[in-house]
């Protein structure tokens, strides 16, 4: 009971500190960044590792995306998760050798939405070291590797208020994309524009399967379709 009460208190005061600070505004216009098409044999499976937070650990979207890759590109596809809920860019960067280890071809990464929670204590800074040491340790480990870097939806009431500067660690994925020449696919915006996106994010930042389905694989799957050589347009 009392750590039940201490944990509410935590939670309160966090919240109340969270109101405190100015909340950076979410951008509306979408700011892909593209890759070169890469060349794989015929018959090799192309890898798909998917790095990042409970947004892709607990939604079916990096499975239907590699099912809807297998019916528009020549090659199998293969994916793999290495994913967790409340992951930070701390967790991901503990996963980098095994990430290694699987030889992909893609990665796909998210760790925004939980840098930014104040409940993790990542600042912004700490956040860029974080992932500018994923990022160079996996291209110096996988040459040739292509990564794709993900903007996720924004987060909504309480959720929001524990990430007031959500849109500055999305922002933070841009830079990082041009520095290390990555990819990358600018889901917020999308998320945005979605009409009753209240309804969608239930809890104010998992999106239902249907809602992530719906928005995240047709974009997903057209983007690395055309890093595969495929038309892959849902």
């Amino acid at each position: 009971m009392r750590t039940a009460w201490r944990w509410g208190l935590s939670a309160a005061l966090i919240v109340w500190l969270g109101s405190l600070l100015v909340f950076s505004p979410y951008p509306k216009t979408i700011s892909d960044r593209s890759l070169p098409a890469g060349t794989l044999q015929d018959a090799a499976p192309a890898t798909i590792a998917f790095m990042g937070t409970s947004l892709t650990a607990g939604s079916p979207w990096p499975d239907r995306v590699a099912e809807a890759l297998a019916k528009c590109v020549i090659h199998p596809v293969r994916p793999l998760r290495f994913a967790q809920g409340g992951a930070t860019s701390v967790w991901g960067g503990l996963q980098i050798e095994a990430v290694i280890a699987a030889a992909p071809d893609i990665i796909m990464m998210e760790f925004a939405i939980n840098d930014a929670d104040l409940r993790r204590g990542l600042s912004l800074t700490e956040s860029g070291d974080n992932h500018h040491a994923i990022l160079t340790r996996l291209q110096q480990g996988l040459p040739g590797v292509r990564i794709v870097l993900m903007t996720t939806n924004p987060a909504l009431g309480v959720r929001r208020l524990l990430r007031p500067r959500l849109p500055a660690y999305y922002a933070l994925y841009h830079r990082l994309a041009a520095e290390h020449n990555t990819g990358l696919i600018d889901l917020t915006p999308r998320w945005l524009a979605k009409p009753h996106l209240a309804q969608e994010l239930t809890d104010g930042i998992h999106p239902t399967d249907i809602a992530a389905l719906s928005v995240v694989v047709p974009v997903v799957t057209a983007y690395l379709g055309g890093l595969l050589g495929g038309d892959c347009a849902i």
